[in-house]
């Protein structure tokens, strides 16, 4: 008897193993929620003050064949009707928390999805697919940065911004990485509360490609790989290690070998030189690391030719620019979700032409 447990066991854990090889092996993005790492389905409802911001509608057509011949207006309809949701918890209970003010909404429930270690994230079901949200309130709003369900909608922009960089970076170092791409960022229409600089905030929605994260180091990928990434990002002028003291590469592992795509670029910053020690990520959070000293010859600094331009450096002005310009522009004379892509794609086409001068040089 006491054999046939231990069978049993043993073929349990393979199991357990196995599933956890192939989710963390996915094509992205995933279209079936059940491949999310235990959902919890959680009532939304749409609110009704939402615009669309910015969004990349190549790429939303890409990933939703359906959506190939809507013109801008009807995508921006449609990702207003399937993302622009809000967990009934954080409207029922975010103003008396001090979190925001009041949500406007539509009295209809929708569901969507809370995988396990997602704080203010939700995965949303649309038609053929799932489309992964950052804003949507959280189980428990409470005053802080994650725990209040909330996004300022600059943080979104800058998040945006990045990513389209950073993938940038990834093919022109011809690398194996990615990134788990970006579709919006939405003005929900409401402020939240900023509790560490006791200032509101517009809260946002930033929506990106459904994935499934690691869970080497809590939901970043595993050091050995995470350094490889944060060392290749350097060269550029690009570290992780923005808003927090330590490496925080977090992502996700493909389908294909070694290329990993990595998620979440709050903590990113731009920076033309690197001042302070690397600190690995320990998930106990009791202790501290140091990878590499500034001089040591694994410390990597920005490379001239490489680095990203003046552009990029000020993130918050970017993006603060860009809302601005979003709240002012002339609605009737121009598409302005477009039109700040645009102005996006024009910086990113300067940054290749820089570095396509400086290899002929």
């Amino acid at each position: 008897m006491n054999a046939y447990f231990y069978s049993l066991r043993i073929i349990s854990i393979f199991l357990i193993l196995l599933y956890s090889a192939v989710a963390n092996a996915l094509p992205n993005p995933i279209k079936d929620h059940t491949l999310l790492r235990e959902p919890r389905k959680t009532k939304v409802q749409r609110v009704t003050t939402a615009e669309v911001l910015i969004a990349d509608y190549e790429l939303i057509r890409r990933d939703f064949p359906y959506l190939k011949d809507a013109n801008l207006t009807e995508i921006d309809q449609w990702l207003l009707d399937n993302s622009a949701l809000m967990s009934t918890s954080q409207i029922l209970n975010g103003k008396s928390a001090g979190t925001n003010e009041d949500i406007q909404v539509s009295d209809e429930h929708q569901y969507a999805f809370r995988p396990e270690l997602y704080g203010r994230a939700l995965v949303l079901p649309v038609r053929e697919g799932l489309i992964d949200v950052k804003g949507c309130g959280a189980s428990r709003p409470r005053l802080g940065s994650d725990s209040s369900g909330l996004l300022d909608v600059e943080e979104g922009v800058e998040e945006f911004i990045l990513e389209k960089l950073i993938k940038t970076i990834f093919e022109h170092s011809q690398s194996h990485y990615s990134t788990i791409e970006t579709y919006a960022v939405i003005n929900l229409g409401f402020n939240g509360k900023d509790a560490k600089k006791d200032v509101w905030f517009s809260a946002g929605l930033l929506l990106r490609q459904a994935h499934v994260r690691a869970t080497e180091n809590w939901t970043c990928l595993a050091t050995p790989c995470a350094l490889k990434i944060e060392n290749l990002l350097r060269h550029y002028g690009i570290s992780s290690v923005g808003s927090v003291e330590h490496i925080n590469v977090q992502g996700c592992h493909t389908s294909e070998p070694d290329a990993e795509a990595i998620v979440d670029f709050a903590s990113y910053s731009c920076d033309r030189t690197f001042d302070e020690p690397l600190h690995d990520f320990i998930p106990t959070w009791d202790r501290t690391v140091v990878i590499a000293n500034p001089g040591d010859p694994g410390f990597v600094q920005p490379d001239p030719n490489l680095q990203a331009r003046d552009a990029f450096f000020d993130l918050n002005h970017y993006a603060a620019k860009w809302i601005g310009f979003f709240k002012q522009g002339p609605r009737k004379k121009m598409h302005l979700p477009s039109t700040l892509y645009k102005k996006l794609q024009t910086a990113l086409n300067a940054q290749k032409k820089f570095w396509k001068n400086h290899k002929n040089q």
